[in-house]
């Protein structure tokens, strides 16, 4: 059910036709924590460096043989809008580059309905304080010209981040810091982040815990922190989990328990 963002960077990935190359990193909406990229990295058979792939493009995931198949061939792939490596993922090249796919433009969807919510496919409910990207203009509402502009580029813009970029950013809860994000584990059944693992050497001698993503209630791109919504000592004396075992339904139960919180399964209900 879940898989550690490490281990998915080590795998291969396969074409209809053959082998793409190695994932080099992975692309999630920080307002609803739900991968939307796959970062390829194609230079074992092409010239063309970096591609992008959605995970709707994912047939399977051979955790044995260490692989991912998508549904695209090399020469589908060749043919890709390719990402700049010295910007940002822009929202044009994203329209692009699912349009060349035929891939859904995930955007613009209301934030909080059907497609949003813990537990429900492809989303993730927004933690308070961190970035909505995506204002619904109300029609009654008079703006002036500049806060139209503001708007329209707010619009254009999205909220993709790599999660390479958050290891080693700060964890900061209600009495302090305890350590630093060390990985983050995705549920494969709607590829959410639902947990982050946090490597708290640097607080106290133990293994490394996870926390609940939706616990977070802030995430700082400059000061490289992460604020979750917990208390240190609840972290201290959490339940045991060795990193390398699957992360089953039993651990979740005790996570939830330990922190005295309504796990989402019985939320979602």
């Amino acid at each position: 059910m879940f898989i550690q963002a490490k281990t998915l960077e080590s795998f291969s990935m396969n074409a209809t036709d053959g082998e793409l190359g190695s994932i080099a990193d992975l692309y999630f909406e920080s307002n609803t924590f739900t991968l939307r990229y796959f970062v390829g990295d194609t230079r074992t058979w092409f010239f063309g460096g970096k591609v992008l792939l959605s995970p709707e493009s994912v047939t399977s995931i051979e955790q044995e043989k260490e692989r991912i198949d998508v549904n695209l061939t090399k020469d589908q792939i060749k043919d890709s809008p390719k990402p700049s490596s010295h910007e940002p993922v822009s929202r044009q090249y994203e329209a692009e580059l699912r349009d060349h796919y035929g891939w859904r433009h995930y955007w613009g969807a209301p934030i909080g309905g059907a497609s949003a919510g813990m537990g429900s496919p492809g989303s993730y409910p927004a933690a308070p304080g961190m970035m909505i990207p995506y204002p619904i203009a109300n029609p009654n509402v008079s703006r002036t010209e500049d806060e139209q502009d503001a708007m329209a580029q707010q619009t254009e813009q999205n909220s993709l981040q790599s999660i390479n970029d958050l290891r080693g950013y700060k964890i900061h809860v209600k009495n302090g810091e305890v350590g630093k994000a060390l990985d983050f584990m995705l549920n494969e059944h709607d590829w959410t982040i639902n947990y982050i693992i946090v490597d708290v050497g640097g607080a106290f001698t133990r293994e490394p815990v996870p926390l609940a993503a939706e616990w977070i209630t802030d995430i700082s791109w400059q000061d490289k922190t992460i604020t979750v919504n917990v208390d240190k000592e609840l972290i201290e004396s959490a339940p045991d989990y060795e990193i390398h075992e699957p992360f089953t339904r039993e651990h979740e139960s005790r996570l939830y328990a330990h922190y005295d919180r309504p796990p989402y399964w019985e939320e979602a209900n």
